[in-house]
């Protein structure tokens, strides 16, 4: 709890201590759960400090629980941290097959959860320079998107796949629709 406490209070180095002391102590424990949102919220604190090596062990670990808890909602917000810390590292290729690993977890209901799914794999495919993929995947997000914020972002990554194939009358098309919404 105290990692959480000082994690939400934007003290990661403090919220780092307690959660590796939390690790340590339950080391031998077979509370799997516990040591789930351990390693799950540690990653989560060196995605947000750029520490990307770090954060794929921690997400690896806290994957390796949510398996032994046989929990899918875990297991992929866990591979779903991986796929973000090989983003950070610019290695969009694996963090596309992080995010494919996602899909096959994710019940096709979570309509919100696939949105934004479609739409990080689209920034992934626009990294890569894959702009037919990339605007074929943030479309599929758009098309189910429920929630009118988060389809603001949709638009900007929309956008941002335009303005980098120079299509620049339908960039500033999508980048009018997030500013005028707001």
């Amino acid at each position: 709890y105290a990692g959480r406490v000082n994690q939400d209070m934007q003290n990661a180095k403090q919220a780092m201590e307690y959660f590796l002391k939390a690790a340590d102590f339950l080391e031998d424990s077979k509370d799997y759960k516990l040591k789930y949102l351990i390693y799950y919220y540690l990653g989560d604190l060196y995605l947000n400090e750029g520490l990307f090596d770090s954060a794929l062990k921690s997400n690896r670990q806290a994957f390796y629980y949510s398996q032994l808890l046989n929990n899918k909602g875990y297991m992929a917000y866990a591979l779903r941290s991986i796929a973000f810390a090989y983003s950070g590292k610019k290695e969009h290729r694996n963090a596309l097959k992080y995010y494919f690993k996602v899909l096959n977890i994710l019940p096709k209901s979570d309509v919100s959860a696939l949105a934004i799914l479609f739409n990080e794999m689209g920034i992934q495919y626009n990294h890569l320079k894959d702009y037919s993929l990339a605007l074929k995947t943030v479309n599929k997000a758009i098309s189910i998107n429920q929630d009118s914020a988060k389809l603001l972002y949709n638009y900007f990554v929309k956008a941002e796949i335009y303005s980098n194939t120079h299509q620049y009358d339908s960039a500033s098309y999508f980048y009018n629709k997030t500013t005028h919404s707001l």
